[in-house]
């Protein structure tokens, strides 16, 4: 049966109440009636063919002259090697792309030797920061350039100590760059982002630049060899981004709440192509001590660090979270017992929910109020059971890689030494620890427990310490495909990501005229893969190129263009972080489908 017929028959069904009703209580069918139904199926199948856009599709075929004929399997299977031909080196020039930058950045950080910077020191910017960008523009009456600030000649270098070239802004020639719809880009130098969080006049980050420095000859070495190549992109795990072509940054999101204040969340270390490539897929415990000294601020930045967490975790990984109070143990929700969840965005909004929904109960009706004392042998048990049977499981509950426990305290009565070596005797169970609180006590016991099984230590004095110290359990745990010198690529699939690369403030006329469905890694680009490496060194950090699609993009949709003429495209990786633009977006598509 085709589908119209099935449409049919499904409309006749719901209509069948129209006719008229006898005494026994059967209806009688009119033949007015079938054919009245028969003209609303029609024009309904008729109105949903146009909006499905047939009609073009037609004229499309037509107007290109394309013609049937009959297809044998011979040609079929000449069709599909050829897919399978362009597909392979697509795959294959994406990965030489980013093997290059790999082979480049080792030798650039090998022969480094790390120096002591002053910013007084620097005669030019030690680096261009994306965020601090003035824009050079030829101007058209004469030819020259020109800044956004000034039209004066630009004047000599300074003298060593007179400009502060740390914070002073650069003038760059940014131009619209036909390879990337436009988008306002330079192609002689990359552009470079730090988070907030971290100064990025730093001696380190400063130290970072002047090694990553050498890889822009690779950037434009690797663009003009491939003609097909947008975007290219470096991130440091000290959190320094590099981006080829260079580009003004913008932040990505605004808080509401003061006055629509600009506030800059990007990091490229909780990017999804710098976590797939960063470490092997791994298998998550994360234990939570939930005992009476927890209650307060220790309380909110436990549940703050179980937040930067879950937020590391890709699709690849599995995950579970118990809370250890009352000398006892309880899963967040009685249907994760004893088991794994895959790390989906579903659910890992799903844990946070869960406990953010307990923290607003009253207080005799919270399940996860902390009180008593931990039962730390108890719990650590069973994170050593649940990682056991994961394994055991390996097909249907298991990352099948490396695995992990995750231990949030704010004191510990001992080392445990003798439960480590029952239950992890070759340690390849990893136990990373935070210490919770300015004032937390057995810091020695906390960090021997994480030291006796290959993990990490840190202590979370404030809120403000979360993000970047949850960041530090990373780079050791790919430590071990560095020292291995394991060079594996990694491909994403389709992905938003939080970069925008047009001023938001600029009028809809000038915003990126790219469809927000093929915006991939963050960048305008079409792939249907994003090809990642893994660092091969410790402190060599990941790479990543964007390759260009077999066929060229479609226009956007109907939804697209709308939201666009309202010059306002949401960016966000996460949709929970901007609850009114997503609002706003669901209307938008509303109305886009009436």
């Amino acid at each position: 049966m085709d589908s119209t017929v099935t449409v049919v028959l499904f409309a006749l069904i719901c209509l069948s109440d129209v006719g008229q009703q006898t005494q026994a209580g059967l209806v009688t069918l009119r033949d007015s009636d079938i054919d009245q139904w028969v003209e609303k199926i029609s024009k309904d199948l008729t109105d949903f063919r146009t909006k499905l856009g047939a009609t073009k599709i037609e004229k499309a075929f037509v107007d290109r002259r394309v013609t049937s004929r009959v297809q044998t399997e011979t040609d079929a299977g000449q069709l599909l090697q050829s897919v399978r031909r362009r597909i392979e080196n697509l795959l294959w020039k994406s990965e030489n792309n980013v093997k290059n930058i790999r082979i480049q950045a080792e030798k650039s950080y090998a022969k480094y030797s790390p120096q002591n910077y002053s910013c007084s020191d620097f005669t030019a910017h030690p680096y261009l920061r994306a965020a601090a960008i003035l824009k050079k523009k030829v101007s058209p009456e004469v030819g020259a350039t020109e800044t956004a600030k000034t039209t004066a000649a630009p004047a000599a270098p300074a003298a060593p100590g007179s400009v502060d070239y740390c914070v002073e802004e650069a003038t760059l020639e940014l131009s619209p760059d036909p390879r990337l719809y436009d988008v306002e880009t330079n192609r002689k130098n990359s552009t470079s982002h730090v988070p907030p969080n971290i100064y990025d006049a730093s001696n380190e980050i400063l130290n970072v630049a002047n090694w990553t420095g050498s890889l822009d000859d690779v950037f434009i070495a690797n663009a003009q060899k491939d003609s097909t190549l947008k975007w290219q992109y470096f991130g440091t795990t000290e959190g320094m981004f590099k981006i080829y072509p260079g580009i003004q940054w913008y932040v990505q999101t605004r808080n509401y709440t003061q006055n629509d204040m600009p506030i800059d969340m990007f990091d490229c270390r909780t990017q999804y192509w710098y976590l797939l490539a960063a470490t092997y897929p791994q298998d998550m415990v994360i234990l939570i001590d939930n005992s009476g000294s927890m209650k307060g601020s220790s309380s909110i930045m436990a549940n703050k660090t179980l937040t930067e967490i879950l937020h590391t975790l890709n699709v690849n990984d599995f995950f579970n979270v118990v809370m250890f109070m009352n000398m006892s143990i309880k899963y967040v929700s009685n249907a994760f017992n004893r088991t794994m969840l895959q790390a989906t965005e579903m659910n890992k909004n799903t844990i946070m929910e869960l406990i953010s929904n307990d923290e607003k109960k009253k207080e005799s009706e919270r399940q996860f109020s902390p009180q008593g004392v931990s039962d730390f042998r108890l719990a650590l048990v069973e994170a050593f059971e649940l990682l056991r049977m994961a394994k055991n499981q390996s097909a249907s509950a298991s990352a099948g890689g490396v695995q992990t426990i995750m231990l949030i305290t704010d004191s510990a009565p001992e080392d445990f030494a003798d439960l480590f070596q029952k239950y992890n005797p070759d340690q390849q169970i990893r136990l990373f620890t935070f210490l919770i609180g300015q004032e937390a006590t057995d810091e020695e016991t906390v960090k021997a427990m994480a030291c006796r099984n290959r993990g990490y230590f840190v202590q979370i004095a404030t809120l403000a310490d979360v993000k970047e110290n949850v960041q530090r359990y990373v780079p050791v745990l790919a430590r071990t495909n560095a020292l291995l010198r394991d060079y594996f690529f990694v491909w994403t699939g389709v992905h938003q990501n939080q970069i925008k690369t047009q001023n938001p403030e600029a009028p809809p006329a000038h915003m990126s005229a790219v469809p927000q469905e093929a915006q991939t890694g963050g960048f305008t680009a079409f792939p249907p893969l994003t090809p990642t490496t893994a660092a091969a060194r410790a402190a060599a950090a990941n790479a990543s190129v964007l390759p260009s699609p077999i066929s060229t993009p479609q226009p956007p949709g109907k939804q697209q263009q709308q939201l666009r003429l309202k010059g306002d495209i949401p960016q966000h990786q996460r949709k929970e972080e901007d609850p009114r633009v997503v609002k706003k977006r669901d209307l938008d598509f509303i109305q886009a489908q009436v």
